[in-house]
């Protein structure tokens, strides 16, 4: 990231952090959506950093197999807390865009398991 960007201190906190991190080419596409797998992710890495334990649980969507292993254990502690669902009871849709309303909720309910 540029260090003349406006955002550069608070992506070079986060990723200092380590609840944000870059992709395997080091670049970090600040201006690229982020998927629903990676937006877990962070928000799961951000939980653990704070110190939030997570339940090993599994479920049932019928697109599971299209989890990436990276956000696995993401996904599965995330839905165990219940902080993040699938978009319908049947499919996840990991490598969607999130959506600014998904976004919402995630946080809220990211928030509300660390009360």
């Amino acid at each position: 990231v540029p260090y003349n960007c406006w955002y550069s201190s608070y992506v070079n906190t986060a990723v200092a952090e380590g609840f944000f991190k870059g992709y395997n080419d080091n670049t970090f596409a600040p201006e690229a959506p982020i998927t629903r797998e990676e937006a877990a992710l962070v928000v799961y890495r951000y939980l653990k950093l704070m110190r939030k334990s997570f339940d090993k649980t599994t479920f049932i969507y019928t697109d599971q197999d299209s989890i990436s292993d990276w956000s696995a254990e993401a996904i599965y502690g995330l839905y165990a807390e219940g902080v993040m669902k699938g978009r319908s009871n049947e499919m996840f849709y990991p490598a969607e865009y999130i959506s600014r309303a998904e976004s919402a909720v995630l946080l809220y309910n990211a928030l509300n398991v660390l009360k």
